[in-house]
């Protein structure tokens, strides 16, 4: 675990998180997490992993992937950084390390970004929309910070590749294995390799407001709510929208019934970039024992009145509310012991699909 008390997750929270920068030194034991250099460059030669080599010379730009030629060459060459998203996705002791931030909701997760460089190698100064752990792996990296607001900046935009050209470094940090840097949406960094080495950006997800409105206008269920119809026909030039029209328009674009919207939400949060589908289970089996979680299990989920809105995947159920600690419990923990008559029929299927899917096991404790 990143911070090993809750007092001090809590202290994160409430001082960090969304707020300011943060430099923590000896944060992680990172030993279990390291790749080996063949694994690493396996992502450039893969079509189902989004990779990119970042070039600064002979001036910036971006290469996607998958690379026929030999990553290290390319690197070398043009001082190149190598980059791979999803790397959780690809290899299990990276997925590990979202252990590490358990005191995060689930539902900001993102993916863990590999970043492999030779001395000197960068991304160039920049910032990003969402938070992000940078945590060090092998090797060190400099790391230089600027809190200057980001619309102030002047932006170069190369191919595939957007740079500040104004940076001014307001704080450095020498990150060894086991350091991390958080860093809120927004603030600006410039790391640089000061010899061969590994980071792990651990990526948060901090929906925007398009983000969130696009979700609703691509859901299934408001797709089949009324059309609109303007409370006054006005007769005027064909071309001609009256204002009142359009805020009729606006009101009716945005008042959606409450839980609609909620359940849109997590439906988008729960998301999985996965192409497979989750079939629920239609025969309920009552189980009892040790039921131990798979690392891919990731469960959101919001109580209103007497019923618990789960979302896992594309599977959405409603459930008793009596099963909240049920269920608060199976997402904190890898394995929970389940009971007799623990928990409702409802939610008895559902643990049914799962054992299914191979995101359960349960194994009886007699």
């Amino acid at each position: 675990m990143l911070f090993k008390s809750a007092e001090k997750q809590r202290d994160f929270l409430n001082h960090y998180w969304q707020q300011k920068p943060l430099f923590i030194k000896n944060a992680l034991s990172v030993k279990a997490f390291i790749l080996t250099k063949e694994e690493t460059l396996s992502l450039g030669q893969n079509d189902e992993v989004e990779s990119r080599l970042v070039m600064k010379q002979p001036g910036w730009r971006a290469e996607y992937g998958p690379f026929d030629q030999d990553i290290p060459w390319l690197m070398t060459e043009y001082k190149g950084t190598f980059l791979a998203r999803y790397a959780d996705e690809q290899f299990e002791k990276v997925k590990d390390l979202w252990q590490s931030f358990n005191f995060i909701p689930i539902w900001r997760r993102d993916d863990i970004m590999i970043n492999y460089s030779f001395r000197g190698g960068t991304v160039g100064p920049h910032y990003d929309l969402y938070d992000v752990f940078l945590v060090q792996v092998q090797g060190e990296k400099r790391w230089q910070i600027s809190y200057a607001p980001s619309e102030n900046f002047k932006i170069v935009s190369y191919p595939d590749i957007n740079i500040i050209a104004d940076f001014q470094a307001e704080e450095e940090y020498l990150a060894q294995p086991g350091d991390v840097l958080y860093l809120p949406p927004g603030v600006a960094h410039f790391g640089v390799a000061e010899n061969e080495g590994l980071t792990y950006s651990v990526g948060m997800r901090s929906p925007s407001k398009s983000d969130l409105l696009f979700s609703l206008a691509e859901d299934e269920v408001i797709s089949t709510l009324p059309l609109f119809k303007e409370s006054k026909a006005v007769k005027g030039p064909p071309s001609r929208i009256e204002l009142s029209h359009l805020k009729e328009m606006r009101k009716f674009a945005l008042d959606l019934p409450e839980l609609t919207a909620y359940r849109a939400f997590c439906r988008h949060l729960s998301e999985k970039k996965s192409s497979h589908t989750l079939i629920s289970s239609n025969r309920l089996t009552r189980l009892e024992g040790l039921l131990t979680k798979n690392t891919e299990l990731h469960i959101i989920y919001f109580v209103k009145g007497s019923e618990l809105y789960l979302f896992i995947e594309n599977l959405e159920t409603v459930l008793p509310s009596n099963d909240i600690k049920f269920i608060d419990l199976l997402s904190k923990n890898t394995e929970i012991e389940l009971r007799p008559g623990a928990v409702s029929d409802e939610t008895m299927l559902i643990l049914n699909t799962l054992i299914n899917e191979g995101l359960l096991t349960c194994r009886t404790t007699k």
